[in-house]
């Protein structure tokens, strides 16, 4: 079975991406308020008939073909056609299931160093995860790795985030809520969730001022999921 990255071009944030699927009972790392407020999760509940081959697709995709060397020749193939200084890891599902995950989407960061790869994750909740992509992915000039945070998260473990240097990117309570609780003092109300009818589809392909910051660390507040 093969995977065509042009069948995979995400009109709404305005680039490609690479998913996973979801398993039952949510992704890994997911807390309990990811399942109940999941946009796939409950696309699941009403369209799961459809979406099960696209999962199956996904993941022998992902253990069976992805590689640096694949993404780098599907680029070139797009190039001059859609934009391709952008992709986006997991719209669906976790990039970080498992450790050699880690490995696996190095490698492909690594191998394409003229493409930004924006990969949110809640693998920081877990040290081991959290110590390897550190290590191994947010070192990379290209990698645009950001925590997933969401009402759960503890203020401590924000504060373990900005000391560590991790981005974040929250969703689930106000944003004046969210401030008052953690203490937030660089926040970014996400043009595209925020201000979705001025900004449009395809905004975060070109967005220089939250997920894809490159001058300061961020917290990115998402007013829809």
């Amino acid at each position: 079975m093969t995977w065509e990255i042009k069948n995979e071009w995400c009109k709404d944030i305005g680039m490609l991406r690479i998913d996973r699927s979801i398993p039952p009972g949510g992704c890994r790392h997911a807390t309990n308020f990811c399942e109940k407020k999941c946009f796939n999760c409950k696309l699941y509940r009403v369209f799961g008939h459809a979406m099960k081959p696209k999962d199956v697709r996904n993941e022998r995709f992902w253990h069976n073909i992805l590689s640096g060397e694949y993404i780098k020749n599907k680029l070139s193939a797009f190039r001059g056609r859609k934009q391709t200084s952008r992709i986006r890891f997991a719209t669906r599902g976790e990039a970080f299931s498992t450790i050699p995950d880690i490995d696996l989407v190095a490698s492909v960061i690594r191998e394409n160093p003229e493409t930004l790869f924006w990969v949110p994750t809640r693998a920081w909740t877990h040290p081991l995860f959290a110590a390897l992509i550190d290590h191994k992915i947010r070192s990379l000039p290209n990698a645009r790795v950001l925590a997933s945070t969401d009402p759960t998260t503890t203020p401590s473990e924000y504060r373990a985030l900005v000391s560590a240097g991790w981005p974040t990117m929250h969703f689930g309570e106000s944003i004046r809520d969210w401030v008052a609780r953690f203490g937030v003092q660089s926040r970014i109300a996400c043009p595209k969730t925020h201000a979705s009818k001025r900004v449009g589809k395809g905004f975060c392909a070109k967005c220089n001022i939250g997920c894809f910051s490159t001058t300061r660390r961020v917290d990115v507040h998402l007013e829809e999921h």
